[in-house]
């Protein structure tokens, strides 16, 4: 934690939480929440009168240098394997989710936390993503309403940087297999599950009904979540983003590979406000770049 920062009212640092890792611990009037400073990871979020938003897997592992599986997971400098020139032994999803952040600023605006966190770079992180001249802060508004900004920076003197980045969603869902998906319509995708091919996008609201995996490409929509189990909408509004990912692993593969629990797959789907692939961001010397979700919820249109 940076020298001067204090802890607001309605906010608790845990130093020695699940594995050790240090989180903090929101309980205002607007919400419930907990954020892990390894990986700037919000594992929940739970708006006053409202059931929890975020899903976590019963199976997530808390410790260092490990992923957690469920909540927001911040991806980057890449998106899926690592590129050509990289480590590969690199994780998946790049460093960030296992990097310590150091807290840098955290305040109470009415009912709103607001946080700022620094990804530390170590030795190792430059070595594995070549990001000697890359700074990536997190900031988070979490209130009734969740606010998650992700900025890069380019600090080089010369050169130009392509960067990934995504704030990863899992969306706690009553039953996958029910809700629909608004605001992607009429969107061309890469379909992941079948090879990355390039699949014109539909004209209605999308519905599950296998494992799904795509890249929306070229898009500023809001999309919408309608749960008639849980019976609301959660509603994604993004900027700097002209990706986005919907995932959901099915049976066979939540059974197969991906340490979800027994059934656990029918309660989530990750909908993922991204820069990614074509939509990478492309950084010049000297330049920034924020990737912004606006995150709510409403009652059944």
């Amino acid at each position: 934690m940076a020298a001067g920062v204090r802890i607001p009212e309605g906010v608790r640092l845990d130093a020695g939480g699940e594995g050790g890792l240090c989180s903090l611990v929101i309980e205002t009037a607007s919400c419930s929440a907990r954020l892990y400073l390894q990986g700037a990871h919000l594992t929940h979020w739970q708006p006053r009168g409202a059931a929890p938003v975020l899903f976590l897997t019963e199976k997530a592992q808390f410790a260092l240098g490990k992923a957690i599986r469920g909540g927001v997971p911040v991806c980057w400098p890449w998106f899926g394997s690592p590129p050509s020139g990289i480590d590969a032994d690199a994780p998946l999803h790049g460093i960030a989710r296992t990097s310590a952040f150091q807290l840098m600023s955290i305040e109470r605006v009415g009912d709103d936390i607001r946080v700022a966190l620094e990804m530390q770079a170590t030795a190792v992180a430059r070595k594995i993503s070549g990001s000697e001249d890359l700074k990536l802060v997190v900031e988070m508004t979490i209130g009734k309403t969740l606010v998650m900004r992700m900025t890069t920076t380019n600090s080089h003197p010369a050169g130009e940087a392509v960067v990934e980045g995504a704030l990863h969603t899992y969306f706690s869902v009553g039953d996958v297999r029910e809700v629909e998906v608004s605001g992607l319509e009429g969107v061309d995708y890469l379909d992941k599950v079948h090879g990355f091919a390039h699949t014109a996008g539909i004209s209605t609201p999308l519905k599950l009904t296998d494992r799904t995996d795509r890249i929306y490409q070229q898009t500023l929509g809001t999309v919408k979540i309608r749960d008639p189990r849980l019976a609301r909408t959660v509603v994604i509004e993004k900027s700097g983003s002209m990706s986005t990912v919907v995932w959901n692993p099915w049976e066979a593969l939540a059974r197969a590979s991906i340490g979800l629990g027994e059934g656990e797959w029918t309660r989530m789907l990750c909908i993922e406000t991204a820069a990614i692939g074509v939509c990478a961001m492309r950084l010049p010397a000297g330049c920034e770049h924020t990737i912004e979700a606006r995150i709510w919820v409403e009652g059944l249109e």
